[in-house]
């Protein structure tokens, strides 16, 4: 009885090490690949945000293999992940800036292969002072409806700051975000729609904010009141 217990148990630790042994383990880059990295935007505020995108090419010219794995760091700030793969020719991870100015080197290696790098500004220039929110449409009907958000972030020169991570809610209604962060793009601006349904009553007031920790900005949507209530 003991020999057969012990041979159900060896066939446990065999089909467990089958099972995790064929998931598959990052790959190193094939010899004569080549690696193209762009930073979006390229020009962040202290504590800004930059999206890295690496592509990779095989000597023939075709994608990178899926499972490739590539590494990220920075002289300044931090990049998240510091490592991952490949998938449909491209990697991707975050640039987070810290709060001292100057040039943050992003560099991107790939397992095995070459190693690239690109340059993200941390300028003081671009420190947000000021956050606008326009609603379109500004009214509502009472049976509610969509509102096209497109929110607008100035340093104090009136000049738009790309790069700064906002968050934005509402007291009445649905966001398409969901509440998740979003980053200013070169012009600035970031976009989100709102949700709102029925109003059940008199006329109501909706406020949207954005924030990034620092300053806020607000607007005010007015939804005509229920004529049956």
């Amino acid at each position: 009885m003991r020999k057969y217990i012990f041979l159900i148990l060896a066939l446990i630790l065999i089909i467990i090490f089958l099972f995790f042994g064929c998931e598959k383990s990052p790959l190193p880059a094939p010899e004569g690949s080549t690696l193209i990295i762009k930073a979006d935007p390229a020009v962040v505020p202290p504590e800004g945000i930059s999206n890295i995108t690496v592509f990779g090419t095989e000597k023939n010219g075709t994608p990178l293999r899926d499972g490739v794995e590539i590494f990220f760091g920075s002289t300044l700030g931090r990049v998240e992940p510091q490592s991952t793969t490949i998938k449909d020719g491209k990697a991707e991870a975050v640039f987070y800036a810290g709060t001292t100015p100057g040039t943050a080197v992003i560099q991107a290696m790939a397992r095995g292969g070459s190693e690239v790098t690109i340059n993200v500004t941390i300028s003081s220039d671009y420190e947000p002072a000021s956050i606008v929110i326009t609603a379109s449409p500004a009214n509502l009907p009472w049976q509610g409806g969509k509102v096209k958000l497109t929110i607008t972030v100035f340093n104090e020169n009136g000049f738009p700051v790309s790069g700064v991570p906002l968050t934005i809610t509402t007291d009445c209604g649905s966001l398409a975000s969901g509440g998740s962060l979003k980053v200013t793009n070169a012009n600035g601006q970031v976009t989100d729609t709102l949700t709102v349904g029925q109003n059940p009553g008199d006329q109501r007031e909706i406020t949207v904010e954005a924030t990034n920790g620092k300053i806020t900005g607000s607007c005010k949507i007015i939804q005509e009141p229920n004529p049956g209530a």
